[in-house]
């Protein structure tokens, strides 16, 4: 029996795609890595503290492709995918890394459109003839 493993997190992208971060596996896919974080509030004592967790996150194909350049430090994401552990054996040691498989991104703010990037409206006209 197969359990449950599926997650939704807010998050900001911690810092800005590097050159590591984007490339194309053997079969030819896109596979695009984004450096998150998400905070969160707890009540300790009469305070309240804002606790950070930090994530890798993996996003695949043709949508790695189109997000890729609207990425920036600091961006507000709305993420959805499973949690994966990567085992392998280095130097004889035991290995493993902790990360979200996106399924899907949404951006959750209004993105700056980069310098020489073209429109921000997906290539779309503004006004639409209804003819």
């Amino acid at each position: 029996m197969t359990d449950l493993n599926s997650l939704v997190i807010v998050c900001r992208v911690t810092q800005e795609i590097g050159e590591n971060d984007f490339g194309y596996i053997s079969t030819g896919t896109a596979k695009l890595t984004l450096h998150v974080a998400n905070n969160e509030s707890r009540k300790k004592g009469d305070n309240w503290e804002d606790v950070t967790s930090y994530f890798d996150v993996v996003y695949w194909g043709k949508p790695a492709e189109n997000i890729k350049a609207k990425i920036r430090k600091g961006l507000l994401l709305g993420i959805s995918g499973r949690i994966k552990q990567d085992r392998w054996e280095k130097d004889g040691q035991k290995k493993s890394k902790i990360y979200i498989n996106a399924d899907s991104i949404q951006i959750l703010e209004k993105v700056q459109k980069a310098e020489n990037s073209g429109t921000d409206n997906g290539g779309f006209q503004e006004d639409i003839p209804w003819n």
